[in-house]
């Protein structure tokens, strides 16, 4: 399992762009195309699942 201390600045920065993402990005299908939103609405487990494949990818999840 790698730590945070062991991951690149790009590998750190892919993780708060899937975090952002999750929280943030709407697709608006008048537009077609996706657009920011803060007032998105999400769940938690949304968030969780998606925070979740990007560690793994990362080997960030404890065996």
């Amino acid at each position: 399992m790698q730590r945070p201390k062991d991951l690149t600045r790009e590998q750190l920065e892919r993780i708060v762009d899937e975090l952002q993402q999750a929280l943030y990005l709407s697709y608006d299908s008048e537009a077609d195309a996706f657009r920011w939103n803060p007032d998105k609405e999400w769940s938690g487990f949304d968030v969780c699942d998606s925070l979740s494949s990007i560690l793994s990818q990362l080997s960030m999840i404890p065996e």
